[in-house]
């Protein structure tokens, strides 16, 4: 999970907002993950969760979640920071026995994030 255009958004606004935006996404994604899920930065860049015993459609309508409510949310930043809309890619790539290490899975997410950015950003990319 990335916030599309942050870089941006820091060169007009700062830092500190910055990290008060990356700060509202982080809270809103540990509200809406289960106890079960694991919610983390990677590499001190994009968001990762790993979400157990999630099938791909389930983890899809969820990547769709994250993104409508981080919408709601960016419309209350704006307010605060005007602007163009904030708005997240998401990544999404399944555990299989194709994946041999947790690095190929991250990887893998990678790449779909890459993608759904390619594609324009603010939508979620399933790894091919």
């Amino acid at each position: 999970v990335d916030l599309d255009r942050l870089d941006a958004f820091r060169q007009v606004h700062g830092r500190n907002a910055s990290d008060e935006v990356l700060r509202h996404l982080g809270r809103l994604l540990d509200q809406l993950s289960r106890q079960t899920d694991f919610v983390g930065r990677h590499a001190g860049g994009p968001f990762a969760l790993v979400l157990p015993e999630t099938g791909t459609a389930d983890a899809v309508q969820f990547a769709e979640r994250i993104r409508r409510a981080f919408e709601t949310g960016a419309a209350r930043i704006a307010i605060r920071f005007p602007g163009p809309p904030l708005t997240l890619s998401l990544g999404l790539a399944g555990w299989s026995t194709d994946v041999p290490s947790a690095d190929d899975l991250l990887r893998r997410a990678e790449h779909a994030l890459g993608r759904a950015r390619a594609e324009g950003g603010n939508r979620a990319a399933l790894t091919e």
